[in-house]
């Protein structure tokens, strides 16, 4: 992706005091999540493809997130 794209989306997301990261792959992204989200979490995630593409969901159940 365009790094001036990510950028202007970056700040966009900082106006709303969103925090954005870009991440290279699927992989890095599930241990990406799995290492933000704490295990004690209640967390909601709704019908996010990416996130069952790399079985996140999954693997917050399998450590008990509710």
């Amino acid at each position: 992706m365009n790094i001036e794209k990510l950028n202007k989306l970056r700040e966009k997301f900082k106006l709303r005091n969103i925090k954005a990261r870009y991440i290279d792959t699927l992989e890095d992204t599930k241990l990406c999540t799995l290492n933000i989200i704490p295990s004690s979490c209640t967390i909601g995630i709704g019908h996010s493809v990416i996130l069952q593409r790399i079985d996140t969901t999954n693997s917050l159940l399998e450590r008990e997130n509710k």
